[in-house]
């Protein structure tokens, strides 16, 4: 029989296992996990695509002959004209629009270019651009009534009393893109005019994917030629939209940081055999 003091001395002879160093070692090495975790998660968000914000598209960028320069069979370049009369262009003097008093600066007439479209009807244009996710889109354009239909001697009233709408179209028809009614400025008076898309609409739209467009529906009731229509020109500073996949320098800015608190981890926190 062992006595109680040889038990003692026994087992004060044997090797006994620091279960606090261990369980000490345990939780930095949770610690460590957790890091881990973290840091990796912090990454992934960082470099995937949706964390790249692009910057806002100018949809008047997108379009071709944005001012109605050109004719082809009686409509503006690449747009399509629907209705009667249709949509033609001519250039505005000083009888539709008095220069330093109908609302351009300087002594202009016309907001862009020499010409702008007037009529009826509906005037579309569809891109080869489509909508994109996570994008912001603007549209701006100039709205006029001039003060003499184009003939330059038939006096215009009043802004038109019938409809005047934009709308956004996904290829050549709306679905569900958002509309806006348009109201004219007084007679012998320009306006601008700038619209938003958001991504919203867009994805409440399920537009992701279809080609950008924009129409104007006119119907000015007894003014056929009462409302002219003028659109900014593309803005030549516009910055390109980044790729989706690469992440912009302020994303680098804060991954490298992150790299490195990874590489001071290990090399502070002992591995478990």
């Amino acid at each position: 029989m062992v006595s109680g003091r040889g038990l003692g001395n026994t087992l004060g002879e044997m090797s006994v296992p620091d279960y606090t160093k261990r369980f000490h070692l345990t939780r930095k090495g949770s610690f460590a996990s957790q890091l881990w975790v973290y840091v990796a998660a912090l990454l992934i968000s960082l470099l995937a695509p949706s964390a790249v914000s692009a910057s806002t598209i100018e949809i008047n960028t997108l379009l071709t002959d944005p001012s109605f320069e050109s004719l082809a069979n009686g409509c503006p370049t690449a747009w399509t004209c629907n209705g009667s009369p249709g949509f033609g262009t001519y250039t505005p003097t000083s009888s539709q629009y008095t220069p330093g008093a109908d609302g351009l600066p300087g002594l202009q007439t016309v907001p862009d270019g020499n010409f702008v479209s007037s009529g009826s009807g509906s005037i579309y244009q569809t891109t080869a651009a489509t909508w994109a996710a996570d994008t912001t889109y603007t549209f701006t354009f100039f709205l006029g009534t001039p003060s003499t239909l184009p003939d330059g001697t038939t006096p215009v009233i009043g802004p038109p009393t019938g409809a005047i709408r934009l709308y956004f179209l996904e290829g050549n028809v709306q679905a569900g893109m958002p509309a806006y009614d348009l109201e004219a400025p007084p007679v012998g008076q320009w306006t601008t005019l700038q619209y938003v898309v958001t991504p919203e609409q867009i994805w409440d739209a399920v537009a992701v994917g279809s080609n950008i467009g924009v129409m104007f529906f006119v119907s000015p009731d007894n003014y056929f030629q009462s409302v002219n229509i003028d659109v900014d020109p593309p803005a030549e500073t516009s910055e390109p939209i980044p790729p989706a996949e690469t992440p912009e320098p302020a994303t680098f800015a804060l991954v490298l940081p992150a790299i490195a608190l990874l590489w001071l981890a290990r090399r502070r926190v002992p591995s478990l055999k």
